[in-house]
């Protein structure tokens, strides 16, 4: 497994802190993400499909300073945000890429940063429905003096109580920042009562970065077997494909195979196996090693889609049932297009994303972290506090 971070309770940290950030720093992206009951999130899930064009928009339009007053009693231009976090999310920031987005743009802000369990975070929390850590306010009175991002937000977040309620919006293709659902949706798979973290993976397995990080997927598989239940949710992804343009029809037969053996319950084997062919290892995958993953490349398969009966044969190998398989092909579309929307309602458009006990999204490199938040007494993370202990 890639070498882990001690997990760590943070001390209480004081009510509000408050600082002026400068602007000019790397350019970031931002947009929405989507949780159940109350009304603005609801409204949130609405506007998803056309928040990442915004987004866009967000970052490659520019807005300059006015000259003159913004009426924010004499702050000039300055946009003043209130940032809510949770200390109980150990691996999320204190931090809202909507300001990576205004530093990128030259837009002057000024943040104070609010523990959500704090008398003053718990009032802000209720005053706007927030769901998500973290979050941003941004009144919506700062942001007149900045005429287009100003349009472009009243597009994509909804306004409560004159702010712009933004949850970490995770628009950066290239990193996956942790948020933590504050009131996680109750579903029946998601109930780590019963000593089994349920965890859900939405990725395309045969992204490149996906089979790069495919060994710390099997680390957590074999470090945590007996206590988390792993499945699988199509999310097409839209960069380093290995074959984007090549064979679309095999390239689709081995994605209806991955969400068949995901609804046979088999998903773990299948990929295995695939794996397995894929980067031309010497046998299933009882006897290939994380090595031969990572140096996948030098296959002959390398950024080609496999033959249908080099599929077929992966399934085989996996225990798949034809008959079962066959009667999923009537339904695949419908399943992806599920896995699609329950993408929408977590606010997940990453691949290499993961829904752990439907609270926290994190990268797969933050999995077992979030496991053992949830799951702190089970065997595995007791040996990863004595590991970190010693």
């Amino acid at each position: 497994m890639a070498e882990r971070k001690p997990i760590k309770k943070t001390e209480p940290k004081k009510e509000a802190v408050r600082e002026t950030i400068g602007t000019g720093k790397e350019e970031k992206k931002a947009e929405k993400t989507g949780k159940g009951i109350p009304a603005y999130l609801v409204v949130l899930l609405v506007v998803l499909a056309v928040v990442g064009s915004y987004a866009v928009f967000l970052l490659l339009d520019s807005d300059s300073p006015p000259n003159g007053s913004n009426g924010n009693g004499g702050k000039e231009g300055i946009v003043r945000v209130k940032l809510l976090y949770s200390n109980e999310c150990v691996f999320c920031r204190n931090h809202n890429t909507i300001l990576d987005v205004f530093d990128a743009k030259g837009i002057p802000f000024e943040v104070e940063r609010i523990e959500m369990s704090s008398p003053k975070g718990k009032e802000l929390v209720a005053n706007f429905f927030v769901q998500v850590s973290p979050t941003a306010l941004v009144p919506v009175e700062d942001m007149e003096a900045y005429n287009e991002t100003s349009s472009s937000l009243k597009k994509a977040f909804a306004v409560v109580n004159g702010y712009f309620v933004v949850p970490e919006v995770n628009l950066d293709n290239s990193k996956i920042y942790s948020r933590m659902f504050l009131a996680p949706q109750s579903e029946t798979d998601c109930n780590s009562l019963n000593g089994i973290a349920e965890i859900i993976l939405f990725d395309d397995p045969f992204n490149e970065l996906s089979i790069k990080q495919s060994p710390i997927e099997r680390g957590i598989e074999r470090d945590f077997n007996d206590f988390i239940s792993l499945s699988f949710e199509y999310l097409p992804s839209s960069t380093s494909t290995l074959f984007p343009d090549a064979n679309t029809e095999a390239r689709d037969y081995l994605i209806d195979y991955f969400v068949c053996s995901n609804a046979e319950g088999k998903y773990s084997e299948f990929h295995n196996e695939l794996l397995s062919i894929y980067c031309d290892t010497d046998g299933s995958e009882q006897n290939f090693s994380n090595l031969e993953i990572v140096s996948c490349n030098s296959s002959p398969h390398f950024g080609k889609p496999l033959a249908k009966e080099e599929v077929e044969r992966a399934a085989s190998r996996a225990g798949l049932s034809e008959g079962t398989i066959a009667t999923c092909f009537n339904f695949v579309e419908d399943i992806k297009k599920t896995s699609l929307q329950r993408a929408s309602e977590y606010g997940i458009r990453v691949i290499g994303t993961a829904l752990v006990e439907c609270k926290y999204n994190v990268p797969i490199q933050t999995i077992d972290d979030a496991i053992c938040l949830e799951l702190p007494e089970i065997e595995p993370c007791q040996k990863i506090g004595e590991t970190q202990g010693a």
